[in-house]
């Protein structure tokens, strides 16, 4: 074999090195290199693909580009201005160092449409960061996080604060995401902190807002299937509202959700349009109260359990909808009513409502039922019924009202109605009754009532039976 000449040898070696330099150089232009001496790679943005940027707002999108098809990207601790919309990708999380470490903030002046937008991607999660819309220097941005027509997502252990309009919007059809221990504050602007609009299969879970100024602070809307748990809600004066015309809401689960309107509260803690079939479990609203709709936003075949509403500015329950179970439902101090219902078909039991500002009215609602309830220490009466039909109360406890106990003598006469197996006392209307007919009142049943010093007044009903009741004045 021929050895080759000093001058080849050289010749080939600076062949080498120069491709050595251009591929150095090629890698310096989009990534940093580091030192094994000087830097500390906890520093730097970093990928999957072991890449490593300076921690700037543009490099996290250099990063998540990088990553191809999957991966992850880093972002180190520190705060870092935003410039420019990140744009996700499938299958990529962005995490941080965590709430607080990492914190994301919209650079002045900006005005960005989102600060994160995912759109129509599927399987990222976005993770452990501070999302800051730097409000006060972006008056004309949006939405802090924005994902729209997404599946099998993840957003989860990330703040939120000081959005130009809304926090977090999920939007467009998007199907099975999880939302879960997410913090959203200062929010001024026209939108919510969270929204969510025609959504499908969702989970939310261990969700905070508060400091709302002029919106909900929450807004459930056109949403399917989907489970909701451990919400909390306070200082704003709009609590969560769910609605959505176009298609409703259907067989969701609110649990475990609390609300606390401020003082000046102008809407309800929960308002509910077109839900159906949907489960409203361990809800707690204070300062206003929840409305369930009838008429053009009517709400029906929905369940409502364990429900405790105090200390509100006007009514404590409105139910305007049709055939909705309402089960252990406790209801104390209202400014107005304590319930107050205009739909058919609606079922009250063990519940408990008192110290009402005026009284609980069921106006103009037919086939309703309320069993095993009480209603107690009521500013004027305990219930009254005005143009109502078909309904029974059952074995329930009317007392202590400032009025009379159950008056259906206000308003339309009433028909086709039971009043049975209740006890009344201590209700200080003028004549000291426990029940006062209206004098056309037809096809009613009083029967084995116990009333201690309150009388029944059925104005002499000749269609009806009044009769086996055990007090005085009877």
């Amino acid at each position: 074999m021929n050895k080759l000449k000093l001058r080849t040898k050289v010749e080939v070696v600076l062949v080498v090195l120069l491709l050595l330099s251009i591929t150095t150089a090629s890698v310096m232009s989009i990534t940093r290199t580091i030192s094994d001496e000087g830097d500390d790679v906890y520093t730097f943005i970093r990928n999957s693909n072991g890449n490593y940027w300076e921690a700037t707002g543009a490099n996290i999108q250099a990063a998540i580009d990088d990553c191809g098809s999957y991966g992850w990207v880093e972002i180190p601790e520190g705060t870092i201005d935003i410039s420019t919309i990140i744009y996700m990708d499938n299958n990529i999380w962005l995490r941080g160092s965590g709430i607080g470490a990492t914190v994301l903030r919209q650079a002045n002046g900006a005005n960005l449409g989102d600060i994160i937008y995912c759109a129509d991607l599927s399987k990222f999660t976005i993770s452990d960061l501070t999302v800051d819309g730097n409000r006060a220097n972006n008056p004309n941005g949006f939405n802090n996080i924005e994902a729209d027509g997404c599946t099998d997502f993840i957003i989860r252990d990330v703040f939120i604060t000081s959005p130009s309009k809304g926090g977090l919007r999920i939007d467009d059809s998007s199907r099975r995401g999880v939302v879960s221990n997410v913090q959203i504050t200062d929010i001024d602007g026209t939108q919510q902190g969270l929204a969510v609009a025609t959504a499908y299969d969702m989970r939310f879970s261990d969700i905070i807002v508060w400091d709302c100024d002029d919106d909900f602070a929450i807004d459930f809307s056109n949403m399917h299937s989907s489970i909701v748990n451990n919400i909390r809600v306070y200082d704003t004066p709009m609590g969560i509202k769910i609605t959505g015309a176009s298609y409703g809401n259907y067989y969701n689960e609110y649990n475990n959700i609390v609300v606390n309107v401020n003082e000046d509260a102008a809407d309800a803690a929960l308002k509910i349009q077109y839900a159906h079939y949907c489960n409203f479990n361990n809800i707690y609203a204070e300062g206003t109260g929840i409305i369930v709709y009838g008429s053009t936003y009517f709400c029906d075949n929905n369940n409502f359990n364990n429900i405790h509403i105090r200390n509100t500015n006007t009514y404590g329950l409105s139910v305007g909808g049709n055939n909705n179970n309402f089960n252990n439902i406790y209801i104390e101090n209202t400014g107005t009513y304590g319930i107050y219902v205009t739909g058919d078909g609606n079922k009250f039991s063990n519940c408990n409502v008192s110290k009402h500002g005026n009284y609980n009215l069921f106006e103009g609602a037919n086939h309703f039922d309320i069993i095993s309830s009480s209603f107690n220490n009521g500013g004027e009466y305990g219930l009254v019924i005005k143009d109502c039909h078909y309904f029974s109360i059952s074995h329930c406890e009317i007392i202590n009202n400032g009025y009379d106990g159950i008056d259906l003598s206000i308003g339309s006469a009433n028909s086709n109605y039971s009043i049975d197996n209740c006890i009344f006392y201590g209700n200080d209307g003028a004549d000291n009754l426990a029940i006062d007919c209206h004098a056309n009142d037809d096809y009613i049943i009083i029967v084995n009532n116990i009333c201690y010093n309150d009388g029944i007044d059925d104005h002499y009903q000749t269609k009806g039976i009044v009769e086996n009741n055990i007090g005085d004045d009877i």
